[in-house]
Order: structure tokens, then C-alpha cells, then sequence
């Protein structure tokens, strides 16, 4: 990553065995990244670009760009992290003014959530506990303004959503 944020030198590789196989190149910050249910797309961000793209993929991790699942234009702050639900609802933390992770439908290409937070950055969301993993997992950094939020602060909210189990995986 190009620490000015500027320039394309980023890359998101697959790791396969002990082999690194890049599948995406001329990436500014590469982020936020989940597979759906039925594990046919993967949904990617490079935040500067302000947008989801959806990859459809095969079992060799071969991928296809499928177009812009999530525009961030109309949206306050940057897409950051971000993780996915049972329903296949993309759920993206906003960092830099945004205060709030958004949930989208990928499918029907529209926001139907949002939750805000007492933090300006908000970095990451897991589905991690609760009935159902119901429970949300809300990571925040700090933004080092004058008179603070809670940035830096992990967040746990229960939603009335069923989250989705994550992927496991061991690096060699």
C-alpha cells in the first residue's frame, strides 16, 4: 500500500499450499472483503474507489469482476472493513466521518440498514456471538481530534440479523 494513499501498487493474492497467487492488482488500499452464502461471489473493496466490487470465482480462486455491488458516493466516510450476513447483506464500516457500519443488498443494489457509533472511524464489523450470531463485533480507531470520541473502542451490538459463520483457514 502506498502510504501517501495514492498510487495503484497494491495487490490481494490467494494462498494456496505454500504458493501466493495474485488475483487482483492496482489496488490503493485493499480492505473489506467477504464471501457470500453460497459461496459463488466474493465482494471486495479498495477504499479509495469508494465501492463493493462483486468477483465471481471457481474452486481454483479464478476470478471474474462482476461489477460495483455497493456505490460509496451518496455515502458518508470511506468503506473499510466489512462482513456479511445470512441473508447475504454486505454490513461496511465506515472510516473518516462516518460513524457507522451500513448494510446493503448486494442483489438489489440498495441500502437497508445502518447502525451508528459514538467513534468517527469505524474500522471492521464481525458476526461473532449471540443467538444465531446476532451479535455484531464493531472495531473503531482513534481520531485523534480535539475533545475525542470513542474511537479505539470495540463495540458489540445486537442486531436482528442472522450472521454468517466465517471461513477458517492455516497459512503453511
Amino acid at each position: 500500500m502506498d502510504l501517501e494513499e495514492r498510487r495503484p501498487i497494491g495487490s490481494l493474492y490467494v494462498i494456496s499450499g505454500s504458493t501466493a497467487r495474485r488475483i487482483l492488482s492496482g489496488l490503493v488500499i485493499s480492505n473489506g472483503i467477504a464471501w457470500d452464502t453460497g459461496r459463488r461471489v466474493f465482494y471486495h473493496i479498495d477504499t479509495p474507489r469508494r465501492k463493493v466490487d462483486a468477483y465471481s470465482y471457481d474452486s481454483s480462486m479464478n476470478i471474474e469482476w462482476l461489477g460495483t455491488a455497493v456505490d460509496f458516493r451518496n455515502e458518508n466516510g470511506n468503506p473499510d472493513g466489512m462482513t456479511i450476513d445470512a441473508d447475504g447483506n454486505l454490513w461496511v464500516a465506515h472510516w473518516g466521518g462516518g460513524s457507522r457500519v451500513s448494510v446493503h443488498d448486494p442483489e438489489r443494489k440498495r441500502k437497508v440498514d445502518e447502525i451508528v457509533f459514538p467513534a468517527k472511524n469505524i474500522t471492521s464489523c464481525v458476526f461473532a456471538g449471540g443467538d444465531g450470531l446476532s451479535d455484531l463485533y464493531v472495531t473503531s480507531a482513534s481520531s485523534n481530534e480535539p475533545g475525542g470520541d470513542m474511537g479505539g473502542s470495540l463495540f458489540v451490538v445486537h442486531t436482528d440479523y442472522e450472521g454468517s459463520r466465517t471461513f477458517r483457514f492455516r497459512v503453511p
